[in-house]
């Protein structure tokens, strides 16, 4: 089922030699491409950056066709 996960670093080149100041940031690179983005524990990841929420949602709210669009 999972057999064509790759990891960002092959999928976006050059991805991990920049420093991404805030999460904002690394969605804006993320989004810039056609790649997906997992995040995984959501709950633990919100409650250690309690702005992550509030991101996240724009960013679905920024994409073409709405909610559900890339999911």
């Amino acid at each position: 089922m999972f057999s064509s996960i790759i990891p960002i670093g092959q999928q976006l080149p050059g991805f991990a030699d920049v420093t991404y100041p805030d999460l904002e940031r690394l969605a804006e690179r993320v989004r810039a491409t056609a790649a997906s983005i997992v995040l995984d524990e959501f709950p633990y990841l919100s409650m250690a950056t309690p702005e992550l929420p509030s991101l996240v949602q724009r960013w679905v709210d920024l994409e073409p066709g709405g909610v559900g669009h890339r999911c």
